[in-house]
């Protein structure tokens, strides 16, 4: 007998692989494919969520691996290469203190600070997208939070950037999923269990 599944409201950019890993268990998607700007401003949404679910849990490398690819997707965009972020994201890492492309981590961690500081890189990256220092200073103060208050390595944090991409994509493609269908344990497992309030299912 299949297994029964349930219909609930995702509304959110998802990585690339994330619609085909539904499909594998018997699920499906309602997937819109935002371009152009609906794509950046869902990115720079996206970055501003990860980041929150970083001050939450800065021990988790997994959490720095969700900002830092959320970032690529909006550098993607605008010409820059997954290396480029990847080179930055480990010298930020390692020279603790030191300047990064024009950018400095912060030299007093504090959520307060870092949200100040968060918000002002993602406006200024939103009328200067082409601008790399930009997306460095979002870099370095996501990785700073992860060194300062996580205890996390720079090897923990690029290989959980590196697994991660491997196993479910980055956020290349631009795919919202509006709704999502999957077994009723993987929705409970994966989704309600983790924030019951935001993922609700969709009325039959």
């Amino acid at each position: 007998m299949p297994e029964a599944c349930t219909t609930f409201y995702l509304n959110k950019l998802v990585r690339d692989k994330i619609p085909a890993s539904h499909e594998a268990v018997g699920g499906s998607v309602r997937a819109t494919v935002l371009e152009g700007f609906p794509r950046f401003e869902a990115l720079s949404l996206k970055v501003d969520h990860e980041a929150d679910e970083l001050f939450a849990n800065p021990s988790d490398p997994g959490e720095a691996a969700d900002v830092i690819e959320a970032l690529m997707g909006m550098g993607l965009m605008y010409g820059f290469s997954r290396e480029h972020f990847l080179d930055v994201a480990g010298r930020a890492m390692i020279g603790r203190g030191e300047e990064v492309d024009g950018a400095m981590p912060m030299p007093e961690p504090s959520e307060l600070r870092y949200r100040e500081l968060l918000n002002g890189y993602l406006g200024m990256i939103a009328s200067q997208p082409t601008e790399p220092a930009l997306y460095t200073g979002v870099l370095c103060m996501a990785l700073s939070e992860a060194y300062e208050f996580g205890g996390q390595s720079p090897d923990a944090v690029l290989t959980s950037v590196a697994s991660k991409h491997s196993a479910l994509g980055g956020f290349a493609s631009g795919i919202f999923v509006e709704t999502a269908t999957v077994p009723r344990e993987t929705w409970l497992h994966e989704y309600y269990s983790k924030d019951p309030e935001r993922f609700p299912v969709v009325a039959a």
